[in-house]
């Protein structure tokens, strides 16, 4: 699929992967146009802080059915942090185990 920008693609992704009331996980600070596309999805919103190296994979085994979870991890929006591989290999291994979808902005 092509799209006009990251911006569409990100909310096309979100309209088809989310139903209203669905948990979705998002990095804070975040990329703003993340905000207006849960709203229009009608999600319940987790904020998961992030360092200087990407969210933190830590609080997310605290968190519960979560359907999506929204990332920016080759240059963190608006930090500029980078997460490493350890990491990433991670969040992977929890969205495995949780059946939760990795949307990932690059």
């Amino acid at each position: 699929m092509v799209t006009q920008g990251s911006q569409q693609g990100i909310d096309l992704c979100l309209r088809l992967l989310v139903d209203p009331g669905d948990r979705v996980v998002v990095e804070e600070p975040h990329y703003a146009g993340y905000g207006s596309c849960l709203r229009a999805c009608g999600a319940s919103v987790v904020h998961v802080a992030v360092d200087t190296a990407g969210m933190k994979v830590e609080p997310l085994a605290e968190i519960e059915a979560a359907k999506v979870v929204c990332v920016t991890p080759s240059h963190q929006f608006p930090t500029g942090g980078a997460m490493p591989l350890s990491r990433r290999l991670r969040l992977l291994d929890w969205a495995r185990q949780h059946g939760t979808v990795v949307l990932e902005d690059d």
